[in-house]
């Protein structure tokens, strides 16, 4: 627990110290933290993300429910509306050891043009191959639609996952996330997220599975090149029993920097 305690005061500093930075930022940046936004990275800029997520099964026990999760991502614009995204996955369960989880490739491209359309569109595709060699690949899409009304914004995602194998061992993921704020600053936004979860992990009987509705508040800051961003999420509805959804409460937070 108090390395979990640790890693929360050091993410309440950064965003502490990126909110009162004077400075705003030099591109855009995400406005929550499991919701993606209409913006791809611009053509041959890199940028480093480090996430971290705390899954937690049961608020009143969370040293003992909480899954930790970290991922490593480093993102490229191939062009000015396509980029291609590469990370790693490290998971830590309650009670057990720091592991390596899997890697993953990620890509997104601008369908519309942001004002282009009634809908800023964009889609997005993820291949993940798990460090058991024994599981199965898993395809991830995702229709991204948002709107900026000034500086009151909506973002929303449709997401569809499958494993990629038959029988027991099929499973799949269908959400939808959205969320929406407000810019006060090119730095700051502040905003609502809501997470629809609905999760099969297998076929097989007894299998892990989840019905989940989550809020939470986000907050985001940036500086210049680095940015930030905080959402918990707390169920309102449900149930579930799938380790990366945490039941009673789902905490993302991301920095990341261009370099």
């Amino acid at each position: 627990m108090e390395r979990r305690r640790v890693g929360c005061r050091a993410a309440g500093s950064l965003l502490a110290a990126l909110a009162l930075a004077p400075a705003s930022a030099s591109a855009d940046y995400k406005a929550f933290a499991h919701t993606y936004p209409h913006f791809t990275q611009p053509e041959g800029n890199l940028e480093l993300e480090w996430w971290v997520s705390a899954e937690t099964a049961s608020l009143p026990a969370a040293g003992a429910t909480t899954l930790l999760e970290h991922r490593v991502e480093l993102e490229y614009g191939l062009t000015d509306r396509w980029d291609v995204s590469l990370y790693q996955v490290f998971q830590q369960p309650a009670g057990g050891s720091f592991t390596y989880d899997s890697v993953r490739l990620e890509t997104r491209y601008q369908l519309s043009r942001k004002y282009e359309l009634p809908v800023d569109l964009l889609g997005y595709a993820e291949l993940e191959r798990p460090a058991d060699l024994h599981a199965p690949t898993e395809l991830e899409v995702k229709l991204i639609a948002t709107r900026d009304f000034g500086s009151f914004f909506v973002q929303t995602n449709w997401i569809a996952e499958v494993k990629l194998a038959t029988g027991d061992a099929f499973g799949y993921w269908l959400a939808l996330y959205a969320g929406a704020g407000y810019e006060f600053a090119p730095s700051f936004r502040l905003g609502v997220e809501a997470l629809l979860d609905w999760k099969v992990t297998s076929l097989a009987a007894g299998a892990p599975s989840a019905r989940l509705l989550r809020v939470g508040p986000s907050l985001s800051v940036a500086k210049g090149r680095l940015w930030a961003v905080l959402t918990p999420a707390f169920r309102v509805a449900g149930q579930g029993n799938v380790d990366d959804l945490g039941k009673d409460l789902g905490l993302r937070f991301i920095v990341g920097a261009t370099l």
